[in-house]
């Protein structure tokens, strides 16, 4: 098998990127037939914060949920630690000595990298010791095109700001997702990431496709708002290097690009099942609206990856 790799980053924080992450990861893993579900999709956790490995471990019990992530770094099972070790003259671990498997969290299989805040100091610790950032990076990418020999979908989830690690996911990857909420502050630092991503991919025989997706989308919103301001400013823009994702079909292109929209939902379900030991489905996880969205999400990221 050779699978795709899907990388979630944008340099700004609070943009969504690990709700999208979880969200395309089970809409994938969803759209696929049971018997195909197994191999669908791994998730890895690039961000130190962790917040996609503790959503992902579906543990709704604080103490338990912190347990669990002690006894993850206890082992080693984190992202960092494999780059480390690898750096260190390690051979790469067997996958299923550093992977969590399970239900997740809308009872769908999946899999896992995941990561803790010792993510923090490691790529400082890699450098100190001595190790460059082109190390680093290629190291990271070699890591996940392993994955895409056993998983037909490898979904990242990077921090925020400007890491090696994420560069190295960048690298790897088929496709960039950069999710941006409709504020200003978000929009002010589009040009200068667009021309980082542009820097990191230089010279790559095969460049990824990258779109943007706006997060946190007010349908309701009106022609004057800075929502849409902000839309028609991308809209406008000539040969840019990040476009708007859009599903295809033969509506307008302006009905075709993909926004997901705020969903209150989102936030609650994470923070465990309504009842113990009880997973949400994924028809139940989300609201209708941010549902849809996500479903048009994974019909047009398959079907970009497809013709590439």
């Amino acid at each position: 098998m050779t699978g795709k790799v899907i990388t979630v980053v944008n340099r700004k924080g609070g943009v969504g990127k690990t709700t999208l992450a979880i969200a395309l990861t089970e809409a994938i893993i969803s759209s696929l037939d049971k018997d195909e579900r197994t191999a669908a999709a791994i998730a890895v956790d690039l961000d130190p914060q962790a917040s996609l490995t503790t959503a992902m471990m579906n543990v709704p019990d604080p103490k338990e949920r912190l347990e669990k992530l002690l006894e993850m770094s206890a082992a080693g099972k984190t992202i960092n630690n494999v780059i480390a070790s690898k750096l260190a003259g390690i051979e790469w671990p067997q996958l299923d000595d550093v992977r969590f498997a399970g239900c997740g969290l809308t009872n769908l299989t999946y899999s896992l990298i995941g990561n803790d805040a010792d993510g923090w100091q490691t790529e400082r610790d890699l450098l100190v010791a001595g190790h460059t950032v082109d190390q680093i990076r290629s190291c990271v990418r070699e890591f996940i095109g392993l994955l895409t020999d056993r998983y037909r979908y490898v979904v990242v989830d990077c921090p925020p700001g400007q890491t090696a690690f994420a560069e190295g996911a960048l690298l790897a990857s088929d496709m960039i997702l950069c999710p941006l909420t409709p504020d200003w502050l978000a929009f002010w630092g589009m040009e200068s990431f667009e021309e980082h991503l542009r820097a990191v991919l230089e010279g790559e025989a095969k460049k990824p496709k990258v779109f943007w997706l706006m997060t946190r989308f007010d349908p309701r919103a009106g022609k004057n708002t800075h929502q849409t301001q902000i839309i028609n400013t991308l809209e406008s823009r000539e040969n840019p290097v990040i476009d708007f994702l859009r599903e295809a079909g033969e509506a307008d292109p302006m009905d075709r690009r993909i926004s997901i929209p705020f969903d209150s939902k989102v936030a609650d379900r994470l923070e465990g099942p309504p009842r113990p030991n009880k997973p949400w489905t994924f028809e139940k996880a989300y609201r209708e609206k941010f549902r849809k969205a996500i479903n048009r999400l994974s019909r047009a990221v398959q079907e970009e990856l497809d013709d590439g």
